[in-house]
């Protein structure tokens, strides 16, 4: 069954009630504490200048401080393959560096490799518009020699390179392990095609 109804609604004006809520004389309120942020996502930290050299040299100066006593002047063969901050992005950054003994006879035989496995933000970006220029990479890596009797290791290590020094550029690598023995490389009169160092385009920028 279903009628027809009609409402009749009263209503008239009204105002809020008085304030009569009762609390204590003295109220402090807590100190707004904010939760931990995430970290930035973007912009990354990038780099203030890139590196690149491929260069193979003979008869360089190579010191070894430690590791069994090493004759000093080791007749030697060098390889520096290494891009520091390819692109201006640290993450794509490569070194790889080998000595090779040339003495006759050798016992032991001291040729090693070293691969970079980490690397920190340059520390040093000096650029020059007249090409003379330089930077400081330091990072982490495995030293593996080729001799059984030298032990393979983690070490620290440094990069120095220098550019615009007349037509060739130069470098110094050093390597440091927990004990303290390094292995101090120079690299002379690198050909100014084989080792460049070039200025980045920063955020800040």
């Amino acid at each position: 069954m279903a009628a027809e109804v009609k409402l009749e609604v009263w209503g008239k004006f009204c105002s809020p009630r008085p304030n009569d809520i009762k609390v204590k004389d003295r109220v402090e309120c807590p100190e707004i504490t904010f939760p931990e942020q995430c970290p930035d996502i973007f912009p990354r930290q990038n780099c203030d200048c890139q590196a690149w050299a491929m260069t193979m040299l003979t008869g360089q100066e190579v010191a070894f401080t430690g590791f069994n006593g090493a004759p000093d002047g080791i007749d030697n063969m060098t390889t520096l393959h290494t891009n520091i901050c390819n692109n201006c992005t640290l993450s794509g950054s490569t070194l790889r560096y080998t000595f090779k003994d040339l003495r006759t006879p050798r016992d032991p035989d001291y040729s090693f490799t070293f691969k970079a496995t980490t690397f920190d933000l340059p520390e040093v970006c000096n650029i020059d518009e007249s090409g003379d220029s330089s930077m400081t990479v330091t990072g982490q890596g495995w030293l593996k020699f080729k001799d059984n009797s030298l032990l393979n290791r983690r070490v620290s290590f440094e990069l120095v390179i220098d550019t615009g020094l007349g037509n060739a550029g130069e470098y110094t690598l050093t390597l440091t392990d927990i004990a303290g023995n390094t292995i101090e490389a120079e690299g002379a009169d690198v050909p100014e095609d084989e080792l460049k160092i070039e200025g980045c385009v920063t955020f800040e920028d």
